[in-house]
């Protein structure tokens, strides 16, 4: 007698077996590769590693990393399961050679699919022989496929920089700063205003800012390396290399965030009144936008879905403004926390998404499970169907008063 199958429960299998709320370790490299003005990245293996780049087109339609014109700054070495186990140093090797002849490559990366890595290839080795006819840096992002998400993938990408590329400029002094590194997931004017807006407070408190991944090559003069989350191994190796002392920091999100990450800069560089008078001014600036937007914030039922840092500074935001956060998720593995899904498949995050809610806050992928139970607002990687063509920040007192008016639109939309 032949076995019987079990019946399917479609609710219960997605719940067990749907897609993770997670992308992969190339894709973060792909997003730092894509914010690095003058890098490119070679992938030993299949084409399937340039699929992974349209990725990164349909989220960013700044992005140049695909260039239907031949100039790509992602390529493949198309290595298969036929030629996997042979070796592969001359393909390797001619890629690497033909990125670097390129005007518009400064510097070229090198990572691996597991297709192509787990046959034991020497890629450092590869790199410091092909180093001399280069002239330029080639530098090894490792590979990590099976081991890491996206964000790793990006602060890989930023570390291998941070090893690798000649830095430009003088010792500056202690104020000088290089902060490494916001999550530049994408060039359009969302991302571009967290770094105005994260070089105009440094400076309203009296630093004087190198924001990477835009500002990498500048950084030599850096006197001090401020640590964002999403750098921290980059943030490490390039205070090590420059030997600069290093100051952690969290994301400044919410008005009260905001301050918080203020006044702990402010303690650690010694400038406690300079921050003190552009705290109070801006503060005092951004409570009264806060106050109009109350009115229609206060009391709403909101679920948010972010990567683990940005959670932690969001959800406490959300509360700031009135609204009462009904749960969260993180995209990608995040820390635990009450009423906190961290890393769900789509079957667990669909039924988080119950009746109830006023308003979900995710990325696209969130936004399209929620949608036809209650409004959504996209928000994070990726982004596929807001895109931002005027400035629209999220962090800093004025990307305090940008969510909240996103998230009073998104609500009043739905009246």
């Amino acid at each position: 007698m032949g076995a019987t199958l079990p019946k399917v429960r479609k609710g219960a299998d997605l719940e067990a077996f749907g897609l993770p709320l997670d992308y992969p370790y190339l894709l973060g490299a792909y997003l730092a590769v894509n914010a690095v003005r003058g890098t490119a990245i070679l992938v030993d293996g299949p084409d399937c590693a340039l699929g992974k780049a349209e990725h990164v087109l349909l989220h960013d339609r700044c992005s140049d990393l695909l260039d239907c014109a031949g100039a790509s700054r992602v390529e493949c070495t198309w290595t298969d399961a036929r030629n996997a186990v042979c070796s592969r140093e001359e393909a390797v090797s001619r890629c690497l050679l033909s990125l670097s002849r390129r005007e518009d490559v400064g510097a070229v990366l090198l990572c691996a699919l597991p297709l192509a890595s787990v046959t034991g290839a020497d890629y450092a080795g590869m790199l410091r022989r092909l180093s001399p006819q280069a002239g330029k840096p080639l530098l090894l992002v490792p590979p990590r496929s099976l081991q890491a998400g996206y964000l790793e993938g990006y602060d890989a990408v930023l570390a291998a920089l941070a090893a690798g590329v000649d830095f430009r400029g003088k010792r500056g002094g202690f104020r000088d700063v290089a902060v490494v590194a916001p999550f530049m997931d994408r060039n359009e004017e969302d991302r571009r205003a967290d770094v105005r807006e994260l070089e105009r407070m440094l400076r309203g408190v009296g630093l004087d800012p190198l924001v990477w991944p835009e500002r990498v090559p500048d950084s030599g003069g850096a006197g001090a390396v401020l640590s964002m989350p999403y750098g921290r191994a980059a943030a490490r190796v390039l205070s090590e290399r420059l030997g600069v002392p290093r100051v952690d920091a969290g994301l400044p999100v919410g008005l009260a965030g905001t301050v918080r990450w203020l006044q702990g800069l402010s303690r650690s560089f010694g400038l406690r009144e300079e921050a003190r008078r552009f705290i109070e001014r801006e503060s005092d600036r951004a409570s009264v936008g806060l106050e109009r937007a109350g009115r229609f914030l206060r009391g709403k039922r909101v679920f948010a879905a972010a990567d683990p840092h940005l959670l932690d500074a969001l959800i406490p935001a959300l509360r700031e403004f009135g609204l009462q956060v009904r749960g969260s998720a993180t995209v990608g593995p995040g820390r635990k926390a009450p009423r906190r899904l961290s890393r769900p498949t789509s079957g667990r995050l669909a039924a988080a998404l119950g009746r109830g809610l006023d308003l979900v806050i995710g990325n696209s992928d969130v936004c399209r499970l929620a949608e036809r139970r209650c409004p959504t607002l996209e928000l994070g990687f990726p982004s596929r169907r807001w895109h931002a063509l005027s400035p629209s920040p999220l962090l800093g007192f004025e990307g305090c008063l940008s969510l909240a008016g996103r998230i009073a639109g998104a609500l009043l939309r739905t009246r």
